[in-house]
């Protein structure tokens, strides 16, 4: 069973991909969206391109607006309200609501009106105590997405702890959401009996994996979509073990595996289109 465990979000994302494909519209029939509603990075990328690159990152513009690098540091909303009504609301004249949302949202690597709304301080299902992580050798584990060096995605029953037979009649015992999240794209990570998880709303989540209570949360720089790593670590004061992963900007992380504070981060590659879409081993 476990050696095809990678299924079920394989087929997840199919399921998903399907409800989001428009029915083929008969002879009197118009899809229920316009076009601009289903935007996706590329494309609002792609607006962005034609419509702002002769003045954003072009050294010969007469009027030369921000670099890209800059735009991406800000906010989601503070981009929408520039396009909407602040100094660039004259060239957003040209885009439509939803084209100047989407554009600032991948610009942005965050949705509008996000805010602090994904830190673990402002859950209510925080846990009660944390206490320093454990050998991540020493438990159960699926650390990272392949579980081994030579990318096997199997794990036996004896390091599972679970056998084929014991899965019917596994029941739900806990769930926990993203807030304002769209898409899980992140595999879990278990290891020392927690759940490391990242998101689509920019958030890395520390969860107990018997309770599904919160540690901690970590606030990258983008949304992320890869399997997390846990690992040792040294020369980084008390911090044993850390999480390593990277984002949607080309930034790469390794945050305290225990507390969830930053303990290093790099950027891989500095193009505006770079993403990160794989794990560390």
């Amino acid at each position: 069973m476990h050696r095809y465990h990678w299924m079920r979000p394989c087929l997840l994302a199919v399921a998903t991909l399907l409800l989001r494909i428009p029915a083929q519209a008969g002879p009197q029939e118009q899809t229920s969206a316009p076009l601009p509603q289903r935007l996706t990075t590329e494309m609002a990328l792609g607006i962005f391109q034609k419509n702002c690159m002769t003045c954003h990152g072009n050294p010969n513009a007469p009027q030369r607006g921000p670099e890209v690098s800059t735009l991406r540091q800000m906010s989601a909303d503070a981009i929408y309200a520039a396009l909407a009504t602040g100094p660039m609301a004259v060239q957003g004249q040209k885009l439509s609501d939803v084209e100047k949302q989407r554009v600032a949202e991948a610009l942005s690597g965050q949705f509008m009106g996000m805010g602090d709304a994904g830190d673990a301080k402002s859950m209510p299902n925080r846990c009660a105590s944390n206490s320093p992580l454990s050998d991540p050798s020493a438990s159960p584990a699926w650390n990272g997405w392949g579980v081994d060096e030579f990318n096997t995605r199997f794990q036996s029953a004896k390091s599972a702890e679970i056998t084929a037979d014991e899965v019917p009649r596994l029941k739900l015992k806990w769930a926990f959401g993203f807030p304002k999240g769209v898409s899980a794209w992140g595999q879990p990570t278990i290891a020392s009996g927690r759940i490391f998880i990242v998101s689509d709303i920019g958030y890395l989540y520390s969860l107990d994996a018997t309770t599904g209570c919160v540690y901690w949360s970590f606030h990258a720089k983008a949304p992320m979509r890869n399997a997390v790593s846990v690992g040792t670590i040294a020369g980084q004061g008390s911090a044993k073990y850390a999480v390593y992963f990277g984002d949607q900007k080309g930034n790469v992380y390794a945050v305290n595996a225990s507390s969830g504070e930053p303990l290093w981060t790099a950027t891989a590659e500095p193009h505006y289109t770079a993403r990160i879409t794989g794990h560390a081993v």
